[in-house]
């Protein structure tokens, strides 16, 4: 794994973390509108991700 994918990575699970805290945020501070659309917005990023992640899963790994 080259130095770019693991920065991709870290940046990625970094940006999933920081927008469930903003959704819990929302539902503490009494505004579940928009924490409702937040989890709305974050259903694509997320089917992407587990779209990339059961690809790779399924994928053969080549033989060196």
């Amino acid at each position: 794994m080259g130095l770019i994918e693991s920065f991709a990575k870290g940046f990625l699970i970094c940006t999933c973390v920081v927008w469930i805290f903003v959704i819990v945020e929302f539902f503490v501070i009494g505004q579940p509108f928009l924490a409702i659309l937040m989890i709305i917005a974050f259903i694509v990023p997320s089917s992407m991700i587990l779209y990339e992640y059961l690809k790779a899963r399924r994928t053969p790994k080549a033989k060196s």
